[in-house]
């Protein structure tokens, strides 16, 4: 069943690849990421986003297969676990840098902040919520 649920990752990850790549923009996909029906197979929370981050952060030979971030592990992650956690939303924050503005995006459910080190909120000034 784990076989399945990687395919269907991957095309998953394939609509949120086209969805970036023409600039959609987080509430659009949000919005299209929440009709789009994923099947669960019975795996645990934890056992989607260890999935998930199997994939994205996977190499062969030395090689990134995908290019893992923070926008596609919260999107996909989103995809998956809207359908048990209605209430769940991803946040867009940003920090200084070294004289840079750095961006991240993470999952919080009611204000707690879901598969993400307990401090990401106070390094990061919230922009947006998307739900």
């Amino acid at each position: 069943m784990r076989t399945v649920l990687k395919l269907e990752m991957v095309l998953t990850l394939t609509l949120i690849e086209i969805m970036i790549f023409f600039d959609l923009g987080p509430k659009r996909i949000v919005r299209t990421l929440k009709k789009l029906p994923v099947l669960l197979f019975g795996f645990s929370d934890e056992d989607i986003m260890r999935t998930i981050s199997g994939i994205l952060y996977k190499t062969v030979f030395g090689m990134n297969i995908f290019c893992g971030n923070c926008v596609r592990y919260t999107y996909l992650g989103y995809a998956y676990l809207k359908h048990r956690h209605p209430d769940i939303y991803i946040v867009l924050g940003v920090k200084r840098l070294k004289g840079r503005i750095s961006g991240h995006m993470w999952l919080e459910k009611c204000s707690h902040i879901m598969f993400e080190p307990d401090n990401t909120a106070e390094r990061y000034e919230k922009l947006g919520e998307f739900r």
